[in-house]
């Protein structure tokens, strides 16, 4: 057997029967007569006593490793110059040839299993190809690598015979089979072809003869003493017409030739197929492909005459994560990751691990687990690294994905802090801080370096207190007249859970924190390790937050057992009394006279206030029960003389025992407190804010929808009361309490 006189007879690409790597299209002229020592290498296999001779000739293509200036033809060192005895065996059900005896190969001798080789230590005593097609005159083998940049990939050789004594697989090839697929790369009179991709295009500027010429000579010469089909792979846009010529040679010499019927192509990637009818003893040495209409490309590949049709098949991809987290000291013989694919795979698919991966990890070829031996410990490994493929049932490969497993360091937590809001043109920094658990730490204050207009918020002490975890969260900015800020502390509730709020700094506090954390459902802080935060916002309507550079916000406790060690405490911060925003009374409004009292089922008698000059009123504006009573819904109603102020904050204050929060739905726009629920779970906090002072758009509008669930044993009145938090700068704050009538 020799390598078939084709630039492609020696190929590389990432998946079986993919030689798109190389060699490249520019190379394709130059590969024959530059590396002709290879092409004349003659490989012999005796049946009688399983013994493999490889004959270079007068040489052979060797690589520097082998004593070459470099890559060129030359003289081959021991063991590759055939010094080694060598033997074979061909196991027709596995469909594989193995060779025996360092040195011995096929081709390329860097080329062994799994690898490519760049030392004459590494010669291995033997070397397996997958034996993909072989008939009486033509052999085409497959072996896959890991290349030196860590690709996956897989090499052929395409060999035929040189005399009558191959035996092949026993079986007469079939007429017009014998080169295995065409190769259209032949292009002529501005018909167009890209070999990567198998698209072809006949464009409007190609005489209309062009087209395109199969370059496989090991095809050559075609017969058809009877009837067969010419099968291949197409897909277009839009539907295109094909047909496939033969010819006794390429122009002019072309007579006896004839024309398959044309095929139309449309569509995604499907088989096609054509008759092609017997033509007696007529033979051909040319095999051309032409398309009717212009300007539509169409990919064409796979195209060989007989045989069953080809499959339409698509490389895997891995869809998994590059990351992977485990908690140290968890355990022996764990699932720490598990490979995923795309779903259009031609089963069944192999899951596997690249050679570089760390040898604690081992992977379940059939279910992509990857489990990890070690119990992970954070001083001793702080991550494992590895890479991840998958083998579809035909042999496509995908690419590899790199995966990193770390550890996480049992003793630390993250602490993270971002911004839900932060006064107009200032720049919001935060310093994240992984908080040691059990001991006293330090965290860094956030880096303002170059900074103007800046609102910093960060840890600005942590430290241990009894059982408990203290962290104190601070404020700096270069102004101390902002309009306030809104801030969201991310923590992980596996490792620490919220056991108080203390000194939390009460000027213009519009939603003070609770240790009653929400789920971080959303990842808002983008660090999967943490799931739940603690919300807090101040607002200064007059612009005077926080009326100093610095100043601590609040105290968090974390895993105390004592629950009255971090008591919540707002008044050792800050103004215990009044608000920063507070203004002097205006003269109380005339009260008004009630409208008509709706029908007696009706829970609220809503009775709008008059407007006042320069007031911000809020009051209940409608309410009614369900029919059963067990929900009670209010709407909060707005009035005021100027519809655009900087925005108004109060609470709503009722009786838990008597009605209890089901839903709150926010109507008007700036909303800076959407009815936050304070711990004792009777009142309710909301604030609206406009920087640029156009809220909320309208003198008379609804602020928000609020609906309760009534007690079961609940009956005649409870009250509903408005309270000021802040207003807008001169005007006066007007809540008017609301009786509710409970049947």
């Amino acid at each position: 057997w020799q390598l078939k006189q084709s630039a492609t007879a020696v190929a590389i690409g990432p998946s079986v029967g993919d030689t798109s790597w190389w060699p490249t299209l520019d190379e394709l002229d130059t590969i024959i007569d530059e590396r002709s020592c290879l092409f004349d290498d003659v490989y012999s296999f005796d049946s009688m006593d399983n013994s493999f001779v490889k004959d270079i000739q007068d040489g052979t293509w060797i690589d520097p490793w082998q004593g070459a200036d470099a890559a060129s033809c030359g003289s081959p060192v021991a063991p590759y110059d055939g010094s080694v005895p060598s033997s074979y065996s061909y196991d027709a059900d596995a469909g594989t040839l193995t060779l025996y005896g360092k040195g011995a190969h096929i081709g390329l001798g860097m080329v062994v299993n799994g690898a490519q080789i760049g030392d004459i230590a590494d010669a291995p005593d033997s070397i397996t190809y997958q034996v993909t097609e072989l008939t009486n005159s033509t052999m085409t083998l497959d072996i896959a690598v890991v290349t030196p940049t860590n690709d996956n990939g897989f090499w052929r050789f395409n060999l035929v015979c040189t005399d009558d004594s191959c035996i092949g697989n026993n079986v007469e090839p079939t007429v017009g089979e014998a080169g295995g697929e065409a190769t259209f790369t032949g292009t002529f009179d501005g018909f167009l072809a890209n070999s990567e991709t198998n698209t072809f295009e006949f464009p409007a500027s190609a005489q209309s003869w062009a087209g395109v010429a199969n370059d496989n000579q090991a095809l050559y010469p075609l017969s058809f003493p009877s009837s067969t089909t010419l099968n291949f792979l197409a897909s277009s846009d839009e539907p295109v017409t094909v047909k496939f010529t033969f010819e006794y040679n390429p122009y002019p010499d072309v007579n006896p030739t004839f024309s398959t019927d044309e095929v139309v192509v449309n569509g995604d990637c499907q088989a096609y197929s054509v008759d092609i009818p017997a033509q007696g003893t007529d033979t051909f040495s040319s095999y051309l492909m032409f398309i009717i209409e212009r300007d539509i490309p169409v990919t064409v590949s796979n195209v060989v005459i007989g045989g069953d049709a080809p499959i339409c098949t698509v490389a895997p991809v891995i869809t998994s994560d590059d990351t992977a987290i485990i908690t140290e000291h968890s355990g022996v013989d764990q699932v720490v990751y598990t490979a995923e694919t795309s779903a259009e795979v031609t089963a069944p698919i192999t899951f596997s691990l690249t050679a570089e991966s760390d040898p604690a990890l081992t992977i379940d070829g059939a279910t992509g687990a990857v489990t990890l031996a070690d119990n992970p410990v954070y001083s001793v490994k702080s991550q494992y690294s590895f890479g991840v493929f998958v083998t579809d049932g035909v042999g496509n490969v995908s690419e590899t994905q790199s995966v990193t497993l770390s550890v996480n360091d049992a003793s630390q937590s993250p602490l993270n802090i971002t911004s839900s809001s932060n006064a107009a043109n200032f720049t919001f920094v935060s310093e994240d801080c992984d908080l040691s658990i059990d001991s006293t730490d330090s965290c860094q204050a956030a880096n303002v370096n170059g900074l103007t207009n800046y609102q910093s918020v960060f840890v600005s002490e942590s430290t241990i207190v009894g059982d408990e975890k203290v962290v104190t969260i601070s404020y700096a900015s270069d102004d101390d007249t902002t309009t306030g800020l809104g801030i969201k502390i991310f923590f992980d509730s596996s490792e620490m859970t919220p056991s108080g709020v203390k000194d939390i700094y009460t000027n213009d506090n519009i939603a003070s924190p609770e240790d009653d954390a929400l789920p971080d459902t959303d990842d808002d802080d983008g660090n999967p390790e943490t799931d739940k935060y603690i919300i807090a916002a101040w607002a200064s309507l007059f612009g005077s937050f926080p009326g100093s550079n610095t100043v601590n916000l609040f105290t968090l406790c974390f895993n105390g057992t004592d629950p009255d060690a971090c008591d919540v405490d707002s008044g050792d911060s800050g103004d215990s009394g009044d608000s920063g925003d507070s203004v002097d009374p205006v003269d109380p409004v005339d009260p008004v006279d009630p409208v008509d009292p709706v029908d007696p089922v009706d829970p609220v008698t809503i009775a709008v206030p008059t407007q006042a000059a320069d007031s911000q009123h809020v009051y209940v504006s409608a309410g009614s029960l369900s029919e059963d009573g067990s929900q009670l819904t209010v709407t909060l109603g707005y009035l005021s003389d100027d519809p655009t102020t900087t925005g108004v904050g109060f609470k709503l204050q009722f009786d838990s025992s008597v009605i209890t929060l089901n839903d709150v739905t926010m109507i008007a726009g700036d909303v800076i407190a959407a009815g936050n629920l304070n711990k004792d779970g009777d009142s309710l906090t909301f604030g609206f804010a406009s920087l640029f002072g156009s809220w909320p758009g309208s003198s008379d509008t609804d602020l928000t929808t609020i609906v309760f669930d009534v007690a079961a044993a609940a009956s005649g009145s409870t009250m509903l009361d408005i309270v000021e938090t802040s207003s807008a700068a001169g005007y006066t704050f007007d809540g008017q309490s609301q009786e509710i009538i409970i049947p």
